[in-house]
């Protein structure tokens, strides 16, 4: 383990869990959606549980506390690492942006430069920023994860100083870990991705689908939805020229659907029954949620 990120869910494993739940999934209805707006930038979103997930600039901010308070308690040990760059979580930033997760490329530029990515490709050979975490050392790491009782005549603190962070972060000071990301938690069920769920069993979000996969046809593409769309290389190898087609036409047929706006308005839907249905338990969820990005703001602002 290097420093302690919020994975993105992968579009393909996204894809099978939504092939599951509307196989076995109650019948939905396409009653009580807002009309769609019309959406060409993904940061244009905005949900029911915006109101108890953390923004992109509040996950990076939580980030740089984490890395702070890691790098803190290896220098106790006389492990130095140096601070990120800014590139870095510039690069973060959007790595970990939820919907991007859910709705994949939205952006022509993006899919013009950079296709749909490699999986697990090395930074460098992306072009991206690399973290400093990642010149430690085996032994080091072994600190950082707590693998070890104590190193250099240190007690090294249960559950490493990964595990520290996570404490510090925390308005209990418990070593449960609930992360800070675009995901709203109550208990261990991720609201955001039970609302998608539901969201992908509505006709509305079908008849999506399927007018996109119809765009797409016409550029003699067969992809019944855009989760479906597999890697096209990997890493190390060069971005193509069909590659880059397909990654255009893709982002042309959901402007030219307006998927980002029906796709917004079926999750309203869906996002608002879930606040409907938990609200004293979401109430908690956003206390504590405030509690860490305060936690995390005060050690990004002493640093």
């Amino acid at each position: 383990m290097r420093t302690k990120l919020v994975p993105i869910v992968p579009i393909g494993l996204i894809a099978l869990a939504l092939s599951a739940c509307s196989e076995g999934g109650s019948e939905s209805s396409s009653e009580d959606i807002p009309e769609p707006r019309t959406i060409t930038n993904i940061d244009e979103l905005s949900l029911p549980l915006d109101a108890y997930s953390a923004t992109l600039d509040e996950v990076v901010t939580y980030q740089r506390a984490v890395d702070i308070i890691q790098r803190d308690c290896l220098a106790s040990f006389g492990i130095e690492v140096p601070p990120q760059p800014d590139e870095f979580y510039a690069q973060q930033r959007e790595r970990l942006s939820f919907f991007r997760s859910l709705v994949g490329l939205t952006d022509r530029d993006e899919a013009e430069q950079f296709g749909y990515g490699t999986e697990q490709a090395e930074e460098e050979e992306e072009g991206g920023v690399r973290s400093t975490f990642a010149q430690l050392s085996p032994s080091e790491e072994d600190v950082l994860d707590g693998n070890v009782d104590a190193y250099n005549g240190q007690t090294v603190p249960e559950g490493g100083c990964a595990m520290e962070a996570t404490r510090q972060l925390s308005p209990d000071r418990v070593d449960s870990w609930v992360p800070v990301t675009q995901s709203v938690y109550v208990g261990e069920e991720d609201m955001r991705m039970q609302a998608h769920f539901a969201a992908q069993a509505d006709p509305a979000f079908s008849d999506l689908n399927a007018d996109w996969s119809e765009c797409m046809a016409e550029s003699g593409y067969d992809y019944a939805d855009p989760t479906r769309i597999p890697l096209q290389r990997s890493a190390g190898e060069a971005l193509g020229g069909e590659e880059r087609q397909l990654a255009l036409a893709d982002v042309a047929c959901k402007e030219q659907v307006n998927y980002l706006g029906r796709w917004e308005a079926v999750h309203i839907k869906y996002e608002q029954e879930a606040i409907d249905a938990n609200v004293s338990e979401l109430k908690e969820t956003q206390e504590r949620l405030e509690a860490q990005l305060e936690l995390a703001a005060s050690v990004v602002g002493g640093e």
